[in-house]
């Protein structure tokens, strides 16, 4: 009997989204074996149980994040709608373990292990992260967010040798200051790889004022939270540090990353984004508005 190459219909949807959304900036697959992206004998060199090998010489990852062109992989997507799992650097944490599948987690893990042995990111993530965010005006989820920082990582492994020899001259040349500000240029150059920075970037450019949005969230449980605002004004008041707070977002989202991406980078990105997206819809480039907006908020 003829069956489709997806393990459910919820993981092909996923695969038809991220193919639509990001056609202009990488190559999307599904069904990849995992010998395919990793390579034959790289596995087989693993320190790994026989049965182990065999596995992942068998397995496939659920999708393949490739470069353009290239078909490089640069981000491997594993899709746990049964287990409504996700990952947490080589760990993955589920809150169903199925029935017809006991090992589940053993194989997820594997999958995990080899890859970061390869240094090939993968991420495990499940419906919440493949959900439209409500702050970002429906147009961002959790693995939008992933990818583009998986497009970061890649930018930094391609153009690692350029860089180090770049910053040991900064130091040679100017030392500890010189070195920190090529540093700052080096993030400024591997951020514009990222199409969600970039598209930031493009939205905050047109308002009068922005602060960059750095938040190391709260963590509850399994998940992470916290607020992004955009202020006008900071003044000591009743000997309190107060601002005046125009607009803000507040984010949650599970604690998932993967081993070349914290879960605060993840997090700041999608906060940033929303923030952004909701002044645009919300004020938009009109001094008036913003004017407006300055008189009517309140000390916070």
């Amino acid at each position: 009997m003829n069956r489709s190459i997806f393990d459910s219909e919820e993981e092909k949807k996923l695969y038809k989204k991220l193919k639509s959304r990001w056609s202009k900036y990488v190559e999307v697959y599904p069904q990849i074996p995992v010998k395919n992206v990793i390579g034959y004998r790289q596995i087989k060199s693993f320190d790994m149980p026989k049965k182990a090998i065999e596995y992942l010489l068998k397995a496939a990852f659920d999708i393949v994040v490739c470069e353009l062109h290239t078909a490089v992989p640069i981000l491997a997507v594993e899709f746990d709608g049964i287990g409504q799992g996700f990952s947490q650097d080589l760990q993955y944490i589920s809150k169903v373990v199925p029935l017809n599948d006991p090992y589940r987690k053993l194989k997820i893990e594997r999958k995990l292990e080899a890859c970061f042995l390869s240094d090939i990111p993968i991420v495990v993530i499940s419906f919440e992260e493949s959900e439209l965010l409500k702050q970002s005006r429906d147009m961002l989820m959790v693995i939008d967010a992933i990818i583009g920082r998986a497009l970061e990582h890649q930018y930094y492994k391609k153009n690692y040798s350029y860089h180090s020899q770049k910053l040991s001259e900064a130091f040679e040349r100017g030392g500890t200051d010189a070195s920190d500000m090529y540093f700052v240029e080096m993030t400024i150059r591997a951020e514009q790889a990222n199409p969600i920075k970039r598209k930031t970037k493009e939205i905050v450019e047109k308002f009068p004022f922005w602060q960059e949005q750095i938040i190391f969230p709260t963590k509850k449980g399994d998940r992470i939270e916290g607020r992004f605002s955009l202020f006008s004004e900071i003044e000591r008041r009743d000997d309190k540090l107060k601002r005046k707070v125009l607009a803000f977002v507040d984010i949650a989202m599970r604690d998932v990353n993967f081993y070349s991406c914290n879960d605060w980078e993840i997090f700041n990105s999608i906060g940033e984004y929303c923030l952004a997206r909701k002044i645009e819809e919300e004020v938009g480039t009109d001094l008036k508005a913003w004017q407006h907006l300055i008189e009517k908020a309140e000390w916070v």
